[in-house]
């Protein structure tokens, strides 16, 4: 039966993918571009997906839009997104930075709570992915960045969606503030959620504003230990811009219980601050980029630590031999850490019909609170942990809208939870190559991504670095009345999987069936992602109820 099963997968794949090429010439052109996984032209090396893809495919969390680039893996724990680990080309959670309009989101607590992103999908004007070898411009882009740009938000705009297991999405913006209220009964036992995010955006005297609350209420069985556990956390989001200068400051309060049946086995209540301050400089002899940043935590388990970082980047643009070359440096500080000198350089040049970029920089990433001092009845940190090392290496060949791109990662000092008996203990765990390769093309309304890579393997039994995506194919095809996006994952020590989502679309209102092929699949080992999940919506501009 399940040889029989995949096999009727494929043919309903074919099938679908063959209407749709040839019958594309009748169908009504799409007017705007598909830009996920397309390199962008300009001054960075990045591939980006914006707003009007994300509206067209009806993106209702943000863990389904960072699914869509063939280079951005999540370790997802639950339904849309209410938790999960964020990977770049088979790195760690810890090593890919976050960032909203350029602000590290990035919570040295742990990063498993990079993904408490305090925007709605709604709230997106675009959002892009950079390599390591182009990105490493703060101190958590060891292997690239995930950078979100927000929309101004002053035209009203309505988003209402019910559909399985209990689900409910409200979104609602105009003049500057959007609200969302979301949740879901669970698809599994112990797997309801509920979380609210609201933004707001200003100018005052030439300074401009954005604020932004999230909140996530959760049940994390088996998310981290072999529990019913139950999580809560918020994420309050202040950003002021003046010229070329941006303040900005993010707390962040974690409750976490282990056994909600028995909260008195490990409850932990967590609050960190991160503030700082970002100044751009643009001079005769080269660009300047300033990053000063303050991060404290108080914690029932860890207690009260902080760290201060810096980042001082330089970069100066040449033309050499008809080729543009780029080339820096990055100054990184950290307290009671020590100084890191950390080069880049990336050469650009057009031979024949090519585009042809080469790119190398190094990264460093020190160990985050948790990795240091963490202490549970299934965890044990390491306070004499070394700082990850790797240089970075990326060669990409643009021809017309087709673009590929190689690259290799020499990482060092890997931090990760290694097996002690019934322990997971934070230890340095060695050296690891990281390699592969990213394709993309488009044709017609069809966008294709493909990514490769090989890791070496680990000669621990750790608890994160066995499962990458050694293979990741994305199909995304975007039509006036129907769109689907497929996904083919062949995940280290997991079983593959194919998933295929479809949206059918009427006037504002939709038909979403996510996994429609109803797949049983895990991103992360012991926890299933959902079912086949039916959801019906309605997105209007202007007034929900016009006059």
């Amino acid at each position: 039966m399940g040889m029989l099963s995949m096999k009727i997968k494929w043919i309903f794949l074919f099938c679908l993918l063959y209407h749709f090429f040839a019958f594309s010439d009748t169908m009504p052109k799409v007017r705007e571009s598909i830009e996920v996984s397309a390199r962008k032209a300009g001054k960075k090396n990045e591939v980006y997906i914006d707003k009007k893809l994300i509206e067209h495919l009806s993106i209702n969390s943000n863990q389904e839009l960072l699914s869509l680039f063939p280079s951005v893996f999540l370790s997802v724990r639950g339904a849309n997104g209410i938790q999960g680990d964020i990977s770049i080309s088979g790195s760690r959670g810890s090593q890919v930075g976050v960032r909203i309009m350029g602000v590290p989101l990035n919570n040295l607590q742990t990063y498993h709570h990079n993904l408490d992103i305090p925007l709605a999908p709604e709230d997106i004007s675009y959002v892009s992915v950079e390599s390591s070898a182009s990105a490493n411009i703060t101190p958590y882009s060891f292997a690239g960045n995930i950078d979100f740009e927000v929309g101004d938000n002053k035209k009203e705009f309505n988003h209402l969606a019910y559909g399985s297991n209990d689900y409910y999405h409200i979104y609602a913006r105009e003049n500057g503030l959007s609200y969302m209220f979301e949740g879901s009964s669970g698809y599994v036992e112990n797997s309801k959620y509920n979380k609210s995010n609201v933004t707001y955006q200003f100018d005052y005297k030439g300074v401009k504003f954005f604020t932004a609350f999230n909140s996530k209420h959760f049940d994390a069985k088996d998310f981290y230990a072999p529990y019913p556990s139950y999580e809560r956390t918020q994420t309050s989001l202040l950003i002021a811009r003046y010229g070329e200068t941006k303040f900005y400051t993010v707390r962040h309060y974690d409750i976490f219980t282990l056994d909600k049946n028995n909260p008195d086995l490990f409850r932990n209540i967590t609050e960190t601050y991160k503030s700082g301050v970002i100044h751009n400089l643009e001079t005769k002899i080269g660009s300047f980029r300033l990053n000063i940043e303050f991060n404290s935590m108080d914690s029932i388990v860890m207690e009260k630590h902080s760290i201060t970082t810096s980042v001082l980047n330089y970069s100066k643009m040449f033309n050499l031999f008809k080729s543009d070359l780029k080339a820096g440096v990055n100054l990184y500080s950290a307290t009671n850490r020590g100084k890191y000198i950390l080069p880049f350089v990336s050469i650009k040049r057009k031979i024949m019909p090519f585009d042809v970029l080469f790119e190398f920089s190094e990264s460093v990433r020190v160990p985050d609170f948790t990795e240091l001092y963490y202490s549970s009845p299934v965890n044990i940190g390491n306070e004499f942990l070394k700082e990850e090392r790797s240089k970075n290496f990326q060669f990409t060949l643009n021809y017309k809208i087709i673009s590929t791109a190689f690259f290799y990662r020499k990482e060092k000092n890997i931090i990760d939870w290694v097996r002690e008996g019934d322990m997971w203990k934070a230890e340095n765990i060695g050296e690891s190559d990281v390699y592969g390769v990213d394709l993309s093309f488009k044709y017609r309304n069809f966008t294709f991504g493909y990514e490769h890579l090989h890791r070496d393997n680990i000669e621990y039994e750790t608890k994160y670095s066995y499962y990458y995506p050694k293979s990741k194919l994305k199909i995304i095809y975007k039509g006036k009345d129907i769109t689907f996006d497929y996904s083919y994952l062949d995940i280290n020590n997991l079983n593959k999987a194919s998933v295929l989502n479809i949206t059918f679309w009427g006037v504002g209102f939709y038909l979403k069936i996510l996994n429609a092929f109803d797949e049983d699949y895990q991103t992360y080992p012991g926890i299933p992602m959902p079912g086949r999940v039916v959801i019906f919506g309605y997105r209007m501009r202007g007034p929900l109820i016009p006059d």
